[in-house]
Order: structure tokens, then sequence, then C-alpha cells
């Protein structure tokens, strides 16, 4: 292949040995080579988003019960470079609880082609733990028969550990004997720890999505002059009465913190 500088074009050339000289042929292979050239891009382009969203891609082929990941799945595994591994061997990267999950899942893939998404714990290297979100669909053939499965793989590790982080809060908040409520600025609560359970009668579960004003009946003009003074210094904290699920009223002492977005705008009020 070669390119004509001056018009940009580029010619497929051939050259055949003739008793007289040589025959040289030109085909026109530009709108190919664009093609191809967009290709490489897209190819490009594909993995550097597929590492930065950290997200790899996998094929088992079921015939020869090999697995081969992309360049990033095998990243993800703690090795490097596309890999090919007996099924066995790619198994033994995860963690015992993991494997089994996903041995069981692929086989239901491959025998009754249902999908799969699944969280796995894995071994990324010596003495480091990953969680992966693993997910799969079954590739059959023109009589339905399954080949291959194909899915992709990503790294969830901070995900789930900001999760088990949150999970760990919510439990020692659900601990503490006060009532703790999250709510944004119309009053709709969006937490209620079990001490708001204790204080005043509703369970969490029909607390979630109401307002204050509507669940506990607050004095209105209270309300609105401590949400004055919120707004103005950020914190509140004094004294208000309110019912509990059983129309008893009680006098509560509260303080009030104002929550800011990333913007520093008002989001929320932890009472």
């Amino acid at each position: 292949e070669a390119q004509d500088p001056p018009s940009g074009r580029w010619y497929d050339i051939r050259c055949f040995p003739r008793p007289d000289g040589l025959s040289l042929y030109f085909r026109n292979i530009t709108e190919a080579v664009a093609i191809r050239q967009e290709l490489r891009r897209n190819e490009a382009l594909l993995r550097i988003a597929s590492r930065m969203a950290r997200i790899g891609g996998w094929e088992a082929d079921l015939d020869t019960d090999m697995v081969s990941w992309s360049e990033e799945a095998a990243i993800l595994h703690g090795a490097s470079g596309r890999l090919v591994h007996a099924t066995d061997d790619a198994l033994r990267f995860y963690m015992p609880d993991s494997r089994q999950v996903i041995s069981r899942v692929m086989a239901r893939c491959a025998r009754a082609g249902r999908p799969f998404d699944e969280e796995a714990a894995l071994m990324a290297g010596p003495g480091r733990v990953a969680w992966v979100r693993i997910m799969g669909q079954a590739v059959a053939d023109a009589d339905g028969r399954t080949h291959r499965i194909q899915g992709a793989i990503q790294d969830i590790t901070e995900r789930k550990l900001a999760r088990g982080r949150l999970q760990e809060q919510a439990a020692l908040l659900d601990k503490a004997q006060d009532a703790i409520i999250v709510r944004d600025l119309e009053g709709h609560i969006s937490y209620w720890n079990r001490g708001a359970e204790r204080l005043y009668g509703w369970p969490a579960s029909e607390a979630l999505g109401r307002t204050i004003a509507d669940l506990l009946a607050e004095d209105p003009d209270r309300h609105r002059e401590a949400m004055s003074d919120l707004l103005a210094q950020g914190e509140w904290s004094g004294e208000i009465r309110q019912e509990r699920r059983d129309g008893s009223v009680l006098t509560t002492e509260a303080r009030w913190t104002l929550v800011r977005d990333d913007n520093g705008l008002p989001k929320s009020v932890l009472a």
C-alpha cells in the first residue's frame, strides 16, 4: 500500500514479473484505508473509555472450555495483556463463595440462555481483594445452541466499600437513643432512624417520603421561625411541640443543621 501525497489517495500496488519487464497494477483503496483508520481510532477511544470506567470484556468458549479476557479485564484480575485461560483456572482468581456463584450462573446461562448480573470478590494481586460486577449473556447459533458466553466486568471496589461504610454508619445511628432525621427543605423525610421510630411511633417504612408537617403536626409558626433561623445561620436549636403517632403531644429539644450540596447551596436538614 502507498499514498499519493498530492492527492491524498491510497493505492494497493501489485507487481508481477513478465518476460519483458514488470507489470504494475494500481487499485484505489482510499475509502477502505479511511474506514480502517476510523476503526483504529474508535478502538483506541474504546480502550481509553474502558480504562477510565474500569470495564473489561470477556468471552467463554463452551466448546473449548476456555475464557479470554480483554486487556482491562486482565488488569482487573491482577494480570496484564489479553489473556486466555481454561475456565477452571480463570475461576481460581475468585474467592470461594464468588467462585461457586459464577459457576452456577454460567452453567444456567449455557443451559437455559439466562443472562446474569452478579457481584463477586476476586484476588486482584497478593493480599488484595477486589469487588467486581460481572455480567454475561449467551451467544447462540442458528440452531439455538449456546456455544459462547460473552460479558463485561467492572471494578466496583470503591462503591462496595463506600456502601459498607454507609451501612456501618447507619447501624451506629440506629443505636443512638436520640431521634435522627434527614429531610429536604420542603420537609420530605429521607432518613428516619430507630430512635425516631421509638420516639414518635412511626416505622421508617411509613415515615420515609412523607413530610414532617404531615407526620408530626409541628406548630407551623414555630416551624417557619426555626427554618428562617436555620437558613440564615446554618444551625438552629430549641424546643418544639410535635405529635406522636398515637396523637399524644410531646415537647422535644431539637437541633437542626443545614446540609449543603457541592456548590454550597442548601440541600437538606439534619435534625
